[in-house]
């Protein structure tokens, strides 16, 4: 069974940590410069964690240049506590034009990388920002979601899978410097667009066992019906969908 976890799963596999927990927040200036934070976070006992060399600035340079384009590394740290290694990554950018978020490669042609930005200054003082996505990167998700009773996976298949997701987080969130004066984006709050908030392990689950769930969302395209949206909330998972979300600051 194909689904957008899986999609994830393949996206959190190939950065510098392999993430267990992974938030990447954009904060976009008036000027169209800014600061990318990504924190990734790790227990200490996963195998991720073991042999792990590539948190070191060169590393971290050379994978910069590959997921998010023209960036500059600003400072990073790492720190252990409770079990587990927090690592903190700052990014500093000139122009969010030049800026994207690609995960999947350097093969990959730039109109499908997951994310590229488009920023203009307007003449009235207000300044335009276009977040441009894959408009396939939901592909794999419906398809899943497509799956009836008869063509679930084998018992032993969903628990394999829930056992590959545990624990796994992805969050991405874009800010601006001023407020927020206009967007079509669906999930905000203040001067910030939700674009995804998503627990691996419990959209998985509710994957298999709500076919309610499955039913609802099926259908899911560049726009979300109300109903999707309400499940959405209710659930605690944030997926925004639309090909182009315009903001206005």
């Amino acid at each position: 069974m194909k689904s957008f976890v899986i999609l994830v799963l393949i996206v959190c596999s190939i950065t510098i940590t392999g993430c267990l927990d992974w938030n990447i927040n954009i904060k976009v200036n008036s000027d169209g410069s800014g600061l990318i934070t990504e924190t990734t976070i790790i227990p200490i006992a996963s195998p991720m964690a073991e042999g792990d060399d590539t948190f070191v600035l060169d590393s971290i340079k050379k994978s910069a240049v590959e997921r998010f384009g023209a960036v500059d590394v600003k400072d990073f740290k790492e720190n252990k506590e409770k079990g587990k290694i927090i690592r903190v990554v700052h990014y500093s950018f000139k122009n969010i034009n030049d800026v994207y978020m690609n995960m999947m490669g350097s093969d990959v042609p730039k109109e499908q990388y997951p994310y590229r930005f488009r920023y203009t200054s307007n003449n009235n003082g207000t300044h335009s920002l276009a977040v441009i996505a894959d408009s396939t990167r939901f592909n794999s998700y419906k398809e899943g979601m497509e799956a009836d009773d008869a063509n679930m996976p084998s018992k032993e298949t969903r628990k394999m899978a829930l056992n590959m997701v545990k624990g796994f987080k992805f969050h991405f969130s874009l800010s601006t410097e001023t407020p927020i004066k206009n967007t079509n984006a669906v999930f905000t709050k203040n001067n910030t667009v939700e674009f995804i908030d998503v627990d691996l392990y419990n959209i998985t689950k509710l994957s298999y066992d709500n076919k309610q769930f499955r039913k609802t969302m099926k259908n899911m395209n560049d726009k979300l019906t109300p109903e999707q949206t309400a499940l959405m909330k209710k659930h605690k998972f944030i997926v925004e969908t639309q090909n182009v979300v315009n903001i206005t600051y």
